[in-house]
């Protein structure tokens, strides 16, 4: 997804992977292997001098397209939650999530998520420990 967003915003902005190794100095060809999803991890401060040469935030190499979010949501409406993950992915595309009165951001969803498969981990732990 990542490298994806970064093609399409670079390509956006008509620049070829050289001039936006020049102007963010990254190298170009690092850019090419995230591009290409060889790199799928890059590093925070990576993504903020490719974000300052493009001008857009960080956030806009992790958004999903729109039409896929549609699909994904429509899947999950149905879907039975069997296993922690299920509840992960309901959470993260679920738009409107609120906690107390308020709409959660995504920062707020995967803090969420993040608490839940911590509280799943203790169940676990505490199970194991009683047999």
């Amino acid at each position: 997804m990542i490298g994806e967003n970064l093609k399409k915003i670079r390509l956006e902005n008509k620049l070829g992977i050289n001039e936006l190794s020049r102007i963010s100095g990254v190298n170009a060809s690092y850019i090419s292997a995230i591009e290409r999803g060889v790199k799928n991890n890059p590093s925070q401060d990576i993504l903020k001098k490719l974000g300052n040469a493009l001008n857009v935030s960080v956030d806009e190499f992790f958004k999903e397209d729109e039409e896929i979010k549609k699909e994904k949501i429509k899947e999950l409406v149905n879907k039975e939650i069997t296993s922690v993950e299920d509840a992960l992915e309901i959470i993260r595309f679920q738009d409107g999530l609120m906690f107390n009165g308020e709409v959660l951001t995504d920062e707020d969803k995967l803090l969420l998520a993040n608490a839940l498969q911590l509280g799943m981990k203790y169940v676990l732990e505490k199970k194991k420990e009683s047999k």
